[in-house]
């Protein structure tokens, strides 16, 4: 997921280097260039029978010639100032991925397919189908659910880290080949929201409410995993004293005090994201792991 938020970068910078004059851009909701994104993907990528496979957006600032653009989705009115839409031609199996911002100077669309060397995660696999919701109509059942409101109330200033809709290939806690927009929010993604794209229901947990408050020198590979994982703990130095891996809700899947474990079956876990803790007197750092198999 992560790889394809970060083509929003690049989108910024390769619109504003050639738009320097560009400085009030305006927010909208994800439908509302949907159109723009699928016609562009016709004019520009000669696709036959474009449909859209996920749409992102984040939460980050961006100062490029001196122009501040602050995109990622309002929890007030579900719009941001620049959308990532994912476009696949079915009659050829051919992708796009296409930013499309909207300012003073009209809108504009580019094809940032190649930007940095970034790919689109594998499991975008699905198009998504079916009467979706708009991300503003989203946002109104996300502020309905009773776990977001008491995290707002904690965090009042908080706003998604990352938004994206896309059909449910990794996550087996949910109905999987199935539409779903997914926010995130906290530095560490320490909650998140899934809401069905088709009706609106919506579930919000914490993922994990620990923070990283040392570097412990530990580390694992690979990443993604399917099968297993190869860990480098930091014995030598005597800071290790156990590791914990837990799952999307904060479900620890698994747990060892053991200082000469060097490899973890992962071959059980679903597809997904995790964290993986490592503690030392008190004292936690912590990775994302991913399952892809």
């Amino acid at each position: 997921m992560k790889k394809l938020i970060t083509l929003l970068s690049a989108l910024f910078v390769l619109f504003i280097s050639t738009n320097a004059e560009a400085q009030l851009f305006t927010k909208y909701t994800a439908k509302a260039e949907l159109t723009t994104a699928i016609n562009f993907s016709k004019s520009n990528s000669q696709f036959l029978s474009p449909v859209v496979m996920a749409i992102a957006t984040m939460k980050d600032e961006f100062v490029v010639s001196g122009i501040t653009v602050k995109p990622g989705m309002s929890m007030t009115n579900g719009k941001s100032e620049a959308w990532v839409y994912v476009i696949e031609d079915e009659a050829t199996n051919e992708r796009a991925v296409i930013g499309v911002v909207k300012s003073i100077l009209g809108t504009q669309a580019l094809d940032i397919s190649d930007q940095g060397g970034i790919s689109v995660p594998s499991f975008i696999t699905k198009p998504v189908t079916g009467a979706w919701i708009d991300s503003d109509k989203m946002v109104d059942f996300v502020s309905a659910n009773v776990s977001y409101q008491n995290y707002i109330k904690a965090n009042p200033t908080a706003e998604p880290t990352t938004t994206i809709l896309a059909i449910n290939t990794f996550n087996s806690l949910y109905t999987m080949n199935y539409p779903y927009w997914i926010n995130n929010f906290g530095e560490n993604d320490e909650f998140v929201c899934y809401t069905d794209a088709l009706t609106g229901e919506t579930d919000c947990q914490t993922v994990s409410s620990v923070k990283q408050v040392e570097s412990i020198s530990n580390s694992f590979a690979p990443n993604p995993a399917n099968n297993y994982i190869n860990l480098n703990l930091d014995n030598r130095n005597g800071k290790f004293d156990s590791i914990k891996i837990v799952d999307i809700f904060g479900n620890t899947v698994y747990e060892s005090s053991n200082r000469n474990t060097n490899q973890i079956d992962v071959t059980n876990f679903a597809n997904g994201a995790y964290t993986i803790m490592y503690e030392y007197k008190n004292k936690i750092e912590t990775e994302k792991l991913l399952i892809q198999k």
